[in-house]
């Protein structure tokens, strides 16, 4: 007699359940929006992709705001900030011609900067601060496609940034230090090696600040915000000196040693010999105080009190990069302040001034507590950087939203820290990037 084995039923796929699906849209929604924000991809008559989701996911992204310090009051004072480019305008059409389309380029530039903080806190809500880097990271690679590679020196201003924002978001998976302190100096040679002066220095000073937190948490040693600021204060101006002083040695190439000892002996620093565009910002600030507007024309009285502000500075201002670049179609001073003051006026100076403030003590709270990542003691140096000393384009605008939005600590990290079974237990580490 055989026996014959009963059949089996086929096994049926288990559905995924509606939270879990949920979970998973708003998860690839996230990473959609990362590289939409990084890559702000062209849509048309200025619009972006990046801010036709911000409109899209809206309702996701302003209620994981307002979960942030001072993320709301950075979106709304923004909005501000574009009226007031507006009525500035409007009050400087009495004696300078008025460009519609600038106009509306550099509103939907600060529009998209704020939104663009928004939609990756958001992100970081939902998949975490590393993975937000590195989607982030892969929008920068993606947007070099469409705004081409510059011919004079492709590593300083085509490929830096986004090849250190993801090399280092990379390395943040990683638990050890080592591996990242090894990036940040290959990052730094690099950069150095293709006269990326600025970058070179940003970079040591970040490794600086990561071995620095390295020893005080071998030692156990405890620090404040306060006292890290003054931290970073004292190893930027060390780096400073020490980057201006390994290049007049020659140590980075005859070519960078001479232009560096130029720039000295024209102004008497690196700094205003290689920025003479701040000659011509003091000028137009004595000119107009409050500012200029983002549809805002150029004048001969403003062009010729630029030249001779930045002619102060021992600089031949006669050699059209004044007219072409500067003021060929707006105001353009080579640095997030000067142009947000220019284009937006007292308050855009004001804002610019909040967001720079805003990621610098982030980051030095995160230093305090020996929790920041190289990326983003990269991204606060860099966005302090531009403030000052970068003009109002992609990179800069790049670089302050993603600062921005990985500096913003939770308004609730204090109560967690005191009521830990306040906090949900899905809710995804307050800082998971920080490793």
């Amino acid at each position: 007699m055989t026996s014959t084995a009963p059949e089996r039923s086929p096994v049926a796929p288990v559905p995924l359940r509606p939270e879990r699906r949920l979970a998973w849209v708003g998860q690839v929604a996230a990473a959609v929006a990362c590289v939409a924000v990084g890559g702000r991809f062209p849509f048309m008559a200025g619009l972006t992709v990046p801010l036709l989701l911000a409109v899209l996911l809206a309702p996701a992204w302003i209620p994981a705001v307002r979960r942030f310090r001072t993320g709301t009051l950075i979106w709304v004072s923004g909005l501000v900030v574009v009226a007031s480019g507006v009525v500035t305008t409007q009050l400087m059409s009495a004696d300078h011609r008025v460009d519609e389309r600038l106009l509306w380029n550099n509103s939907l530039l600060l529009v998209g900067l704020v939104t663009g903080v928004g939609m990756l806190v958001w992100s970081r809500t939902v998949i975490g601060d590393r993975a937000t880097c590195l989607w982030y990271a892969v929008g920068l690679v993606l947007s070099i496609g469409f705004r081409g590679v510059d011919p004079d020196n492709p590593w300083k201003f085509t490929f830096s940034v986004p090849t250190v924002v993801l090399v280092l978001a990379l390395t943040a998976y990683l638990r050890g230090r080592v591996v990242q302190l090894i990036a940040l100096a290959l990052l730094a040679v690099v950069s150095a090696l293709n006269d990326s002066r600025s970058a070179a220095s940003i970079i040591l000073i970040a490794a600086t600040l990561v071995s620095w937190q390295m020893l005080q948490r071998m030692l156990r040693v405890r620090s404040t915000t306060t006292r890290t600021l003054a931290l970073f204060l004292v190893v930027a101006i060390t780096g400073y000196f020490a980057m201006q002083a390994f290049i007049l040695e020659g140590f980075l190439g005859e070519a960078s040693q001479a232009r560096s000892q130029a720039q000295i002996e024209r102004s008497g620093s690196v700094l205003t010999g290689g920025r003479p565009e701040i000659g011509a910002s003091i000028a137009l600030l004595e000119r107009s105080p409050w500012g200029y507007g983002s549809g805002t024309l150029v004048n001969s009285g403003d062009l010729q009190a630029a030249k001779a502000g930045m002619h102060s500075l021992n600089y031949d201002p006669n050699n059209g990069y004044v007219e072409r670049y500067m003021f060929g179609a707006g105001y353009e001073v080579h640095s997030l302040l000067g142009d947000f003051w220019t284009r937006f006026g007292i308050l855009g100076a004001v804002f610019i001034v909040v967001l720079a403030v805003v990621v610098l003590v982030g980051a030095a709270k995160l230093v305090a507590e020996h929790r920041a990542n190289p990326l983003v003691l990269y991204l606060a140096l860099q966005a302090v950087w531009d403030t000052l000393f970068s003009p109002f384009f992609f990179t800069s605008i790049a670089v302050m939203m993603i600062a921005v939005a990985m500096t913003l600590h939770r308004r609730s990290d204090r109560r967690a820290a005191t009521h830990p079974a306040d906090t949900p237990a899905t809710a995804p580490p307050s800082a998971d990037l920080t490793r």
